[in-house]
């Protein structure tokens, strides 16, 4: 199958087929990633441990 090809040929697409590869890694790794979601305050002071704050805090 391949003895038509050169050696010169085969190498050519080998190293076109890397550079390929390598260019879309590049990209993918470029690319900008989805923005987190901000943080629901409310929430987390609704479930904070307050259980846990006898330690730091002296609660009146």
């Amino acid at each position: 199958m391949l003895e038509g090809l050169s050696t010169e040929v085969i190498l050519s697409l080998a190293g076109a087929g890397v550079s390929v590869l390598a260019l879309s890694g590049i990209a993918m790794a470029l690319r900008s990633k989805p923005r987190q979601s901000d943080v629901d305050v409310d929430a987390l002071v609704r479930n904070a441990p307050y259980h846990r704050l006898h330690n730091v805090v002296a609660l009146k």
